[in-house]
């Protein structure tokens, strides 16, 4: 089967930005790798994206993840969600340690002093 050339006219078209979803999908699919994606919170996973992008504050990334990446989070949300991440900490810890400790053969020691 043959198929037809697109043909664009350039004075017909308008830019209308870019975003930068080849960083986005591998810094998700990284995290989804180690397993972070069992914290069930999209937000603070967006927003590590986004610090590791850009660091910025907590309100001002919001912004950019839309600028950046086209995904839209109301601030309302970041209140909302914000309280639970302290608790999520130790959950996010014991996921990164369990994964290099699968892959890399990791080992934690506290040295006392």
């Amino acid at each position: 089967m043959r198929t037809r050339p697109i043909l664009f006219y350039i004075n017909q078209t308008e830019f209308i930005g870019t975003y930068y979803t080849f960083l986005y999908d591998t810094l998700s699919g990284l995290m989804l790798t180690i397993g972070l994606d069992k914290l069930n919170n999209s937000l603070l996973l967006d927003l590590v994206v986004m610090r590791i992008a850009e660091p910025a504050s907590k309100l001002h990334s919001i912004e950019l993840i839309e600028q950046y990446f086209g995904i839209k989070h109301r601030r309302q949300n970041f209140y909302k969600s914000a309280p639970q991440w302290l608790a999520l900490k130790g959950k996010a810890e014991h996921i990164a340690l369990a994964f290099s400790r699968k892959h890399y053969g990791f080992t934690l020691r506290a040295v006392v002093l």
